[in-house]
């Protein structure tokens, strides 16, 4: 039952977003023709945030569900318009097992993020930590406190995204494991 209601919320947010990126567009290709240019920008800048939030709904599909003994805690996905920082897109989840917690962010769409892509894809595997492999080119960077059971795990996709875990009171294994579970083929297609 679940399922079905998330699966109809879904769908009826995706009508949603679909209607109001056409009206948007209408509403832009009408000022354009009044020679109203500044409203016919602004109904483009945002259409273009309501696509990226269709977007983010998919791409927050495309991150793992919780492996056997967690929870999921939360899920969103944020678009930032174009007018504020230069755009951007995060997606992240929030996964819970007792007092251990764990959170998967992606983030695209970015020019801040795009720059720091641009300016570390060489460097920042070797920028101290773990260097962690999985078949199909996924690298990233794991960074691991054993006292304290808390770190994280880095990684670039395509010089798109930015994948980031951080865990909580969790053993390394379980940052690792939800690498692993991260399936980069989902979110190449977008």
């Amino acid at each position: 039952m679940k399922v079905l209601i998330s699966s109809l919320l879904f769908l009826f947010s995706s009508l949603t977003y679909g209607d109001n990126i056409l009206k948007t567009l209408e509403e832009a290709k009408t000022h354009y023709k009044n020679k109203r240019f500044t409203e016919a920008q602004n109904a483009l800048e945002d259409a273009t945030t309501f696509i990226q939030q269709k977007r983010g709904k998919f791409l927050e599909q495309s991150l793992p569900g919780p492996l056997s003994g967690w929870k999921e805690h939360q899920s969103r996905s944020q678009s930032i318009g174009k007018k504020m920082f230069g755009g951007g897109l995060t997606v992240f989840k929030k996964y819970k097992k007792g007092r251990s917690q764990i959170k998967i962010s992606l983030i695209t769409d970015s020019p801040l993020i795009q720059s720091y892509l641009g300016a570390f894809s060489n460097t920042f595997l070797n920028a101290g930590g773990e260097l962690i492999r999985e078949n199909g080119g996924k690298k990233g960077n794991l960074k691991y406190n054993n006292q304290r059971k808390n770190g994280n795990l880095i990684s670039m996709i395509d010089n798109r995204f930015l994948l980031k875990i951080e865990g909580r009171h969790v053993e390394k294994k379980d940052l690792i494991s939800y690498f692993k579970a991260f399936e980069v083929k989902k979110v190449q297609a977008l």
